[in-house]
């Protein structure tokens, strides 16, 4: 049986801790002996020479602390450890001036989640100096900060503004990159539901990505571009970052994911080829009622945008890839897809083509409103794409905004936005 490495790992900072605190004792009682022999030695002496190997001693006691406390930090991995605070705490009081101890506690004393106190000691290093360290933590830990809605989206806004400094310091640092992409991240599912947020995490994972020279990104950052390509419905790429992040860390969950990918196509793909395993009779009622619908002035208006006029679609065989700007289809739900963020139909046009429509920003419980039998959907600037998995190719079409979907003429009530995953792996 192969030993586990990261036990290894943990045993060997162990020991170089004890060997770092032993040879610190000893230095100490080396000390209090000569200064009891030698008042010339003395704390209290008044000689430049007699502070100076005083104050020389207190930074060699305050590395040694910061050392052996960094070590036990990292010995523990993801639990608090006690001792390792106090030593960090006690090479910060003894060498204020010291980033590295400062930032070093910050992220022990989060271990605890006490987010406050850790906030305190990032903020303490950048007193000291600015640095891409502390201004990375202090990002993360702005991020898990605030009671109430006003607070948080507050602090996540200083958390974007404090990832932006760290990159600005380094631009070729690789982690900063990640951090900020995570922070744009938070940004769009928190507060502002803005596609840009989301390219510009993509952007920042790419440099993350790029700036990474002689090593791999973190399989953390390759699993939430993931998430993102999951959202975007660009299953190939998510996949293809699952692998990757799969490979670099075993403990992910990458390979659920992967497996839930792969299931969801399936599916999918199953149901456009079965037409929702609907007899032929029904499909036909049902695509009746969308033949004798009638264009009507609608509520969809964009008071930034002058109206334009529109071009009926009878089949999704007429549209473009991408998008088709000033086209729009009446369509019927045949059942529902899925529930996860943005929420799918198996639809169904006027030319009896079936395929999968995906409306985001809408709350999931529309799914159980539309009925086949009664409502008709009409979805302008349809976003097409061709889904190519396994062999197998469907049409997907998405609607990027809301007000593009109307149910029965009107704009759907069930706005909202929904995260497509609760955790982004930091």
């Amino acid at each position: 049986n192969n030993p586990d490495p990261s036990k290894g790992k943990q045993e060997e900072l162990k020991r170089i801790c004890s060997e770092i605190l032993a040879c610190f004792q000893k230095s100490q009682l080396q000390h209090d002996s000569e200064s009891k022999s030698d008042p010339t030695l003395n704390v209290n002496a008044s000689t430049n020479i007699d502070l100076g190997a005083d104050r020389q001693l207190k930074q060699l006691e305050a590395q040694g602390s910061y050392i052996a406390g960094r070590a036990l930090d990292i010995s523990s991995m993801d639990s608090h450890n006690k001792k390792a605070e106090k030593l960090l705490s006690k090479a910060a009081k003894l060498d204020p001036l010291n980033i590295d101890a400062w930032n070093a506690l910050g992220i022990c004393i989060w271990k605890r989640q006490d987010v406050v106190a850790a906030r305190d000691c990032f903020l303490g290093s950048l007193e000291q100096r600015k640095n891409k360290v502390a201004l990375r933590y202090l990002s993360m830990v702005l991020r898990k900060s605030g009671t109430t809605k006003e607070e948080k989206v507050k602090n996540l806004e200083e958390s974007l503004t404090r990832a932006k400094d760290a990159v600005a310091l380094d631009l070729k640092d690789s982690e900063s990159w990640y951090i900020l992409g995570n922070t744009y991240l938070s940004r769009f599912f928190a507060i502002s539901h803005n596609m840009a947020d989301l390219e510009s995490s993509l952007k920042a994972y790419q440099m993350s990505e790029r700036t990474a020279v002689g090593r791999k990104s973190s399989a953390d950052m390759y699993f939430n571009r993931a998430q993102i390509y999951c959202y975007l419905e660009k299953y190939v790429e998510a996949i293809g970052d699952l692998e990757i992040s799969l490979a670099l860390d075993p403990t992910l969950p990458s390979k659920d994911k992967i497996d839930e990918i792969k299931t969801k196509l399936k599916r999918f793909s199953s149901l456009i080829a079965t037409k929702g395993k609907i007899k032929s009779k029904k499909l036909q009622k049902i695509v009746h009622g969308l033949n004798s619908v009638e264009q009507r002035p609608t509520n969809d208006t964009d008071a930034s945008k002058t109206p334009q006029k529109e071009q009926e679609i009878d089949s999704i065989q007429y549209l473009s890839q991408g998008e088709n700007k000033g086209k729009f289809l009446y369509v019927k739900s045949l059942i529902p897809l899925s529930k996860e963020p943005p929420v799918s139909f198996l639809a169904i046009d006027k030319s009896m083509n079936v395929f999968a429509l995906s409306v985001y920003h809408l709350n999931d419980t529309i799914l159980d409103k539309v009925r086949h039998e009664r409502d008709v959907l009409k979805i302008s600037d349809p976003v097409l794409n061709l889904i190519e998995w396994d062999s197998q190719k469907f049409p997907l079409i998405q609607i990027k905004k809301p007000h593009k979907f109307l149910l029965n003429g009107e704009i759907s009530k069930f706005l909202a936005h929904a995260a497509t995953f609760s955790e982004i792996k930091y």
